[in-house]
């Protein structure tokens, strides 16, 4: 919990110091609080034999294996999973409470994660069912750690936008009729909100890459190592 109050804190400064404050918030009270949408999508796994155990070794990973040696000098299978964050944002313009002007401001916000998995095995491994099952059951647990930082994120970023969005001066601006001021604070307010994404992301990134070290373990591939040998 401290770790996450930390980050939020983290969030809040970078909006802050991004999000251009109103001139009035008076004037834009009366504006609704945007939509927050957070969708997550997951590719259907795909498979792929065609690589030789040489190839795979060299192969850049999702994670990265450090481990002596002896542990393993070839790598049999690789789970490559890139993971996205899209976003699109919608705006509407609405009367002021005075005359001073009108307020912008921000309608919706739609983010959407996805995970697009592919699970290399080695083309060596095809013929030896032992081996090609074990490699695949280890880099499914892979694919595993993307869904639970999926879902984990997808909660943590819907708290901190509903915070950095809580009142009308954080989503909402006084602008002057004119569609060039409209525009130009439009990007202000994308920026703004933008630049707390990036960070939200990043965040998830560094997450994501310790749990997926994890899963390459020196106990775990030791268990690999074993699990077929009296089948070999």
């Amino acid at each position: 919990m401290r770790v996450f109050l930390r980050f939020i804190l983290l969030i809040l400064f970078t909006f802050i110091f991004a999000f251009p404050a109103s001139a009035k918030a008076s004037e834009c009270s009366a504006v609704p609080r945007p939509q927050i949408e957070i969708n997550l999508h997951e590719v259907p796994v795909k498979f792929d034999v065609s690589k030789s155990e040489d190839y795979l070794s060299s192969l850049e990973m999702t994670t990265s294996k450090q481990f002596p040696h002896s542990v393993a000098s070839k790598i049999g299978g690789v789970m490559s999973g890139q993971l996205t964050l899209d976003h699109r944002m919608g705006f509407k313009v609405h009367e002021a409470q005075s005359q001073d002007g009108q307020c912008l401001g921000l309608s919706h916000v739609i983010i959407d994660i996805t995970i697009e998995p592919t699970i290399f095995i080695a083309q060596d491994y095809q013929t030896q069912s032992c081996w090609f099952k074990v490699i695949f059951e280890h880099e499914t647990k892979h694919i595993d750690v993307d869904r639970a930082i999926l879902a984990k994120y997808k909660d943590q970023l819907s708290d901190v936008l509903n915070m950095l969005l809580l009142e009308p001066q954080d989503y909402a601006i006084l602008v002057s009729a004119d569609q060039q001021s409209i525009d130009m604070r439009k990007t202000d307010l994308q920026q703004g909100l933008e630049n707390a994404l990036e960070v939200m992301f990043n965040k998830m990134m560094t997450d994501r890459t310790a749990q997926q070290q994890a899963v390459d373990s020196h106990h775990e591939y030791a268990t690999l190592a074993r699990a077929c040998r009296s089948a070999s």
